[in-house]
């Protein structure tokens, strides 16, 4: 026969499903990471750019034939670092002055009177061989492109140099005005490069006349993207130790992005790898070390997950999401009574991020504290209004054999629009635990109109016939249950039950 004991462990299945699920700690800390330096002035028209310079960008289309001069004199760059070099003799390109206050990214730069620009940002590996979309993703993020996703009118495979990637042609629109680009994603070696150039057609076309303001804009960046080359060995690219104070930033920007590409594509590994290299890097960023502890958590590496984030965390005691993170580890190691503190702490202060804050209570509950929990959450939504919190305020009251409260909380949670399928499926089970069969029954085919005709809408329906003796009703719902989802341990378990249930004279 089918009693309570034998639903308690679907029922707490239903009723914590929201709460456990949450499990993915600190998610908002990470998102201030992805793109954050993506979002600079660096898309913008020329003529933005700041006026350190003795002579601003703007003014320089009226030197036109001096800049010329001073380009055909101007040495071609060489980066040993990185192994590239770039020739600017017989253009009207000069060297971009201030480059470094507006892309600290990129190590040399270009510009052509005041509508062109033209960028080099390498990048050194540091040993770590990331695919080529993740690596793709990370440094057009530099120019705040998110890829995939930003509409881009043709990607292609290019071998340059010995260097495979993918070269980039798109059209934007910036302040108004639009931004003819072309790029190439470039490997070799132990370095990766962006190599940009791009045109703002508007100040172009109102440009004193010359030949570049007359040749087709694809041309002129081809021309300037040709004259990027690299050299004959493939570099190293420098170590850790080789690397300036902005270089490090800038590497820990990039390796951090390639983390979160990782995440993405579920590759835990080069996650954590990725964002391991970042914070070494940039070890006083919270955010970066957010994204490590969630990799390693990804991976169900909570240990060393709680001691990166121990051997940091008195960096960041102003943090109180890594304060949570911290305390949901600590839960996961099984240090209960440690993990109880620390989100008491936490709250106690104030913070009030609703997916620690359902965690708390659940650990709470599942140590026999539920009154206190319950009283908790109470006290949270007197203070602010939460659909989430609500559900589990109803899971609390049934635990704690509140029924008639519960029912109450559910039943305002499933009138408020849109109907929410796990909402009635809780005031369902709740109405059969009160002996309610016919309102659980009404539930069930609320569901059913809703077109949730799931295995667990015809499990609870089923349940409930049974507990009416409708057993023809119970056995249909079993096999439409079974139909669904064949294993269904529950309702196989039910259905020989029922089955004994009917006379042989209702089987014939």
């Amino acid at each position: 026969m089918t009693t309570r004991s034998a639903s308690s462990s679907l029922r707490r299945r239903i009723i914590w499903t929201a709460a456990l699920a949450a499990i993915i700690t600190f998610v908002s800390v990470v998102s201030i990471v992805a793109y954050r330096t993506a979002q600079r002035e660096v898309l913008g028209p020329a003529d933005q750019q700041s006026g350190g310079n003795a002579a601003s960008v703007a003014e320089q289309p009226a030197k036109a034939s001096e800049n010329r001069a001073a380009a055909n004199q101007t040495p071609a760059f060489h980066s040993p670092q990185f192994g590239y070099s770039v020739r600017l003799a017989e253009s009207s390109w000069v060297p971009w002055g201030d480059l470094a206050e507006v892309v600290p990214e990129a190590e040399w730069g270009a510009l052509l009177g005041d509508y062109g620009r033209f960028l080099v940002i390498p990048f050194s590996l540091l040993g770590l061989d990331p695919r080529t979309e993740a690596l793709d993703h990370a440094l057009l993020a530099r120019l705040g492109i998110a890829w995939p996703g930003d509409p881009v009118g043709d990607v292609k495979e290019i071998v340059r140099d010995g260097a495979g990637g993918h070269s980039f042609e798109l059209t934007r629109d910036v302040a108004g005005s639009e931004n003819r680009y072309k790029i190439l994603v470039l490997r070799r070696g132990g370095c990766g490069y962006l190599v940009a150039a791009w045109i703002d057609e508007s100040k172009r076309a109102a440009a004193p006349s010359s030949v570049d303001s007359h040749s087709p804009a694809s041309s002129v960046l081809d021309d300037i993207l040709s004259r990027f080359t690299l050299d004959p060995e493939p570099a190293l690219g420098p170590r850790v130790d080789e690397l300036t104070a902005l270089q490090r930033q800038a590497h820990a920007t990039i390796f951090n992005d390639l983390g979160q590409f990782a995440e993405g594509a579920h590759d835990y590994a080069a996650a954590v790898d990725c964002d391991r290299l970042a914070f070494q890097l940039q070890p006083d960023d919270p955010a970066i070390l957010t994204s490590l502890v969630n990799a390693r958590i990804q991976r169900k590496q909570f240990r060393e997950a709680l001691e990166e984030l121990e051997a940091n965390f008195h960096h960041f005691t102003g943090q109180p999401d890594l304060a949570a993170g911290r305390a949901y580890l600590l839960s996961q190691l099984h240090q209960t009574d440690a993990a109880l503190d620390a989100y008491s702490a936490l709250f106690a202060a104030g913070y009030r991020a609703e997916v620690p804050f359902t965690q708390y209570v659940v650990l709470l509950a599942e140590n026999d504290r539920a009154a206190e929990a319950l009283n908790l959450v109470r006290q949270y939504l007197r203070e602010q209004d939460s659909y989430t919190v609500r559900r589990l305020q109803a899971s609390l009251e049934r635990k704690l054999g509140n029924q008639s409260a519960a029912i109450a909380t559910l039943t305002a949670l499933l009138e408020k629009p849109p109907f929410n399928a796990e909402v009635a499926y809780d005031l369902a089970d709740c109405y059969w635990e009160a002996d309610h069969f016919e309102d659980s029954l009404e539930i069930c085919r609320q569901l059913i109109e809703h077109r949730y005709d799931t295995a667990m809408t015809f499990w609870l329906q089923a349940r409930t016939q049974y507990s009416l003796k409708q057993y023809s009703d119970a056995r249909a719902s079993l096999e439409a249950a079974l139909k669904r989802e064949p294993a269904h341990h529950e309702a196989r378990e039910l259905l020989s039950v029922v089955n004994a249930a009917i006379s042989p004279a209702d089987n014939r």
